[in-house]
């Protein structure tokens, strides 16, 4: 998103994420093929495919695995699953169906392609009846809906439910018993957008939201929720401590966020 509007990106650093994504894939490239599972559930696979395209990354073999593997996955009701509960990135089926959307939109296989639009489908029809209730559920239900093409009244309804969540303050939060932050901030008004109904107000509440909030680091601290499944947690170097993982991503949303109001 920053390097669509001019914004400068190390791109040394991004090439070599991009490399760290493919390499996590391909050591078990053959397993995908053969329908063995992806060792970090689907959730990873869908967010892996779908940085691979917001990377700049073509079909290739190893993109071709990933979605063999998501198309096997996908569920009888027409949505996806995950198999742990940490939220908000990992919660629910709302986000992982709406990834599997896109990526299956992005990288299907053109002989196969009535499957994966059938499949788009049934999962688009799961998405609009699901009765979303977080932050996260709302944003990606949203822009679940828009990549998958879905009834212009479906996604309105949607993208109206996500705009009356929008608080006083110009922020989003991830539950309504918990303040603003950065990443549901960030999430909504991409969700918006993506769906074409991010409105001028609407973006420049958001924005000034996330200005008001950011830190003398250029980061932002969003705190985590996630109930901890391993006693000493990976250092990644990003500031914020325990909180730094979902601080990361807070963060991401929030350069989303901010990069849409640059023209």
């Amino acid at each position: 998103m920053a390097r669509g509007k001019g914004i400068p990106v190390d791109e040394e650093k991004a090439k070599r994420n991009r490399l760290q994504m493919l390499a996590a894939v391909k050591a078990v490239e053959d397993d995908l093929f053969q329908d063995m599972r992806f060792p970090s559930g689907d959730l990873t696979a869908a967010y892996l495919l779908a940085g691979l395209d917001w990377s700049g990354q073509p079909r290739d073999r190893t993109t071709d695995a990933l979605v063999q593997h998501l198309a096997a996955s996908q569920a009888v009701d027409g949505g996806w699953k995950v198999r742990t509960d940490r939220p908000p990135l990992e919660s629910g089926r709302v986000s992982v169906t709406a990834l599997s959307i896109h990526v299956l939109r992005t990288y299907g296989f053109p002989g196969r392609k009535r499957e994966f639009d059938t499949r788009v489908s049934r999962a688009a029809a799961w998405l609009g009846a699901y009765p979303a209730r977080t932050g996260e559920e709302k944003a990606m239900q949203l822009a679940g809906l828009a990549w998958a093409g879905a009834p212009p009244p479906s996604i309105r309804r949607a993208g109206a439910q996500l705009t009356a969540a929008q608080r006083a303050d110009g922020g989003w939060a991830q539950l309504d018993t918990l303040p603003s932050d950065a990443y549901a901030t960030g999430q909504a008004l991409y969700a918006l957008h993506t769906a074409g109904l991010l409105r001028d107000e609407i973006l420049e509440k958001g924005v000034r939201f996330l200005l008001d909030s950011q830190l003398s680091d250029g980061s932002w601290h969003v705190r985590s929720r996630s109930y901890p499944i391993q006693s000493i947690y990976f250092d990644t170097g990003f500031p914020r401590g325990r909180d730094q993982w979902i601080s990361a991503a807070g963060t991401s949303w929030a350069c989303v966020g901010l990069s849409l109001a640059l023209h």
